[in-house]
């Protein structure tokens, strides 16, 4: 919802939910709510679909076969759709950047386009960059998948460069593969990776240092271990699908409560 709808809809709004802290802190610095009118949700994912263990040798030597990538490959990928703004160019460059130093890697793309997006791009489009930069050989755009978690199963490094995000949930599934991530340094991403830890943060459209996260994991496969397990306690421990919808239902009711008890006036807004 954009800045001036919010302000429009603030005074019959008895309560903002927003799934991340920012959001939450610009709509109490510009007046439209106190602070004990919000309440930061986050986002979750289903850890029981998002599972490493669940995925077998076979599935992706499967998928490997499928995609044409060879089985000593690293695997550099993403699930975002095709728009400008989620940073595919970047990421193209990024990959011919890991090209020119490491012949052994691959890249997958995960999505396609949908109804509506801003700056869409066309697979068609997407191919003749590819080509530009010198990865078309190595670089397969599945398309939309119902094999989400298998396929990031593969990956050494999940990246997101986009330009912004309120709450990735690609960067969570990610996570909950135990895959270490490399992410722009925006709102969304910075409440679910630390520096470090997870993963790294690049600065948006810098696809150099975007090249040079992604190769300094790739060349250090202890710390990619580590980064991915510390990556699936993460999510275990803050976004569990379960939780939130839990605590959505929880603030809901006890909003309707107050209503219903004349204590509260106004809607809730999410």
């Amino acid at each position: 919802m954009g800045l001036g709808l919010e302000r429009a809809a603030s005074p019959f709004t008895h309560f903002l939910l927003t799934q991340n802290s920012e959001d939450a802190e610009l709509a109490v610095k510009l007046g439209l709510f106190r602070k004990d009118q919000t309440l930061v949700i986050g986002n979750g994912i289903d850890l029981r679909a998002f599972d490493p263990a669940k995925v077998s040798d076979v599935e992706r030597e499967l998928l490997r076969t499928e995609f044409k990538i060879p089985s000593h490959h690293r695997i550099v990928g993403t699930v975002t759709r095709y728009t400008r703004d989620k940073g595919l160019l970047e990421f193209l460059e990024a990959a011919a950047g890991l090209r020119a130093v490491m012949k052994d890697v691959s890249f997958i793309v995960i999505g396609g386009c949908a109804v509506g997006d801003r700056h869409p791009l066309t697979l068609k489009q997407l191919m003749g960059v590819a080509e530009n930069f010198g990865v078309d050989d190595r670089i397969v755009f599945t398309g939309v998948r119902d094999d989400v978690p298998a396929i990031l199963s593969l990956f050494d490094v999940f990246v997101l460069p986009s330009y912004r995000e309120g709450m990735p949930r690609s960067v969570l599934e990610a996570m909950a593969m135990e895959v270490p991530v490399v992410v722009t340094d925006i709102r969304g991403c910075r409440e679910e990776v630390t520096e470090g830890v997870e993963g790294y943060f690049v600065p948006v459209r810098d696809s150099d240092t975007l090249t040079d996260r992604i190769l300094a994991i790739l060349n250090s496969p202890q710390m990619a271990e580590e980064m991915g397990r510390r990556g699936r306690e993460r999510v275990q421990r803050e976004f569990d699908e379960e939780a939130v919808v839990k605590l959505q239902i929880e603030t809901i009711g006890r909003l309707l409560e107050e209503r219903s008890s004349g204590a509260g006036r106004r809607s809730v807004e999410g």
